[in-house]
């Protein structure tokens, strides 16, 4: 028997769920900052490549070191560098329609930021990865190379390679055999590695932040404004979060919410896109596992 794949009209609500799904990779893809970054002298923990991060024994967030640099313009940065791996729902509405998984660990003298994505709903499936390697060098976050593949039915398949030199200030990406060279101010974020600057800004209690971005080959601006402390109900309980939301610059631009928890070391809980009033869709944190 042929199988015949389903007309558009009788497919609108998966076409809508997948197509708002994509947010996923807006959210690390179209704004947050990198939940990576190093200095030669991190944590003698995260020194190489081969070695395995050792499993904390529970849910709760290690003891960092304390930063002893007084002049540090980010006074707890390490406190964000901790390795871990956490699962999300992707919701639509309250029904969990697939999931999401993200990593943090180290690389040599830099530090990886993965996130991964899948759906699948009859005949429609839909994966995304995307991963930032970035340092931190006299304070400052560096983006070193971007990568993002998206597979997902009845489409092509849409492949991301952006590649950071910081001597000539350059960008050179490469998109389904496109390519592109970018000059770059002297601070601008891949699409995943403002998550990090947010973290950071929320912990110092920053208000409002301009955010620079590269996006195949162009670069973006983006305003996020911190609307302060907002509950959050996840698989892990109630939680305490800080609520940064994008600003639009046009009426029915997509927008990005975050939500930050404290007591998770500013890890997003909870991350939803909007369209006007719209929620186009949610990610919630599920579990997390910390590792020393």
């Amino acid at each position: 028997m042929l199988i015949r794949r389903p007309k558009l009209t009788t497919c609108q609500s998966i076409r809508k769920l997948f197509v708002q799904s994509f947010f996923l990779s807006l959210i690390f893809n179209h704004v947050l900052a990198i939940d990576s970054t190093t200095e030669k002298d991190s944590t003698k923990t995260l020194e190489t490549t081969n070695t395995q991060p050792v499993q904390s024994s529970s849910n709760a967030v290690p003891t960092p070191e304390k930063l002893d640099n007084a002049e540090n313009q980010y006074p707890r940065l390490k406190e964000l560098l901790l390795p871990y791996r956490a699962t999300y729902d992707i919701l639509d509405g309250d029904k969990s329609v697939g999931v999401a998984s993200r990593s943090l660990l180290p690389s040599q003298e830099a530090w990886i930021l993965k996130q991964e994505t899948e759906i699948q709903r009859w005949y429609y499936k839909y994966s995304f990865t995307e991963s930032s390697t970035f340092t931190i060098e006299d304070n400052k976050l560096y983006p070193q190379k971007y990568e993002s593949k998206i597979n997902r039915s009845f489409k092509e398949n849409r492949t991301t390679i952006s590649q950071f030199d910081w001597d000539k200030k350059i960008e050179r990406g490469e998109r389904n055999n496109k390519t592109w060279t970018l000059e770059l101010p002297n601070q601008v974020f891949d699409q995943l590695s403002y998550q990090f600057f947010l973290r950071n800004k929320a912990q110092l209690k920053s208000r409002k932040e301009r955010l620079h971005l590269t996006y195949k080959g162009e670069l973006e601006s983006y305003i996020f404004v911190n609307e302060g402390i907002e509950s959050v109900e996840t698989p892990l309980g109630k939680l305490e979060t800080i609520l940064w939301t994008q600003q639009p610059k046009f009426k029915h631009d997509k927008v990005m919410h975050l939500w930050l928890a404290p007591t998770l070391n500013y890890l997003p809980v909870q991350i939803s896109q909007f369209r006007g009033s719209e929620k186009e869709g949610t990610i919630r944190l599920k579990s997390i596992k910390w590792f020393e």
